[in-house]
């Protein structure tokens, strides 16, 4: 005779308890979700149905962005940092796409082409 797995208790976690965890991950889902013990699908689930969780965790993404915005500008200023250049490069890629910097497509009626930016001097 196979045994019978045990049901799992469903436990229902607080808002509090839920944005708590949301924080202490930096607005990883799957890291506040293994702080919780419980899945990843929970935490997404009450990202969808609640609006104070969603805006907890995406005021956790914009704060820990500016901390890696910041560090990465600590890195840009600093000419003897040995990743000076990456930096560089990344933060121009990324954050200042909109002034041209960074691998740009146009569609054209028959083919799409790639244009390329070099950086005079790197």
């Amino acid at each position: 005779m196979a045994k019978s797995k045990k049901p799992r208790k469903k436990t229902r976690y607080s808002k509090a308890e839920i944005i708590d965890a949301i924080e202490q991950a930096g607005g990883i889902v799957a890291a506040a979700a293994r702080i919780l013990g419980c899945s990843r699908m929970t935490i997404v689930r009450r990202l969808d149905t609640c609006e104070d969780i969603r805006a907890a965790w995406e005021q956790q993404k914009e704060t820990v962005g500016d901390e890696m915005e910041g560090r990465l500008l600590k890195i840009c200023r600093d000419e003897n940092h040995a990743d000076q250049f990456k930096a560089l490069r990344f933060y121009l890629r990324t954050v200042q796409r909109s002034r041209g910097y960074g691998d740009k497509e146009q569609a054209s009626t028959d083919k799409t082409v790639v244009i390329k930016h070099e950086i005079p001097g790197f």
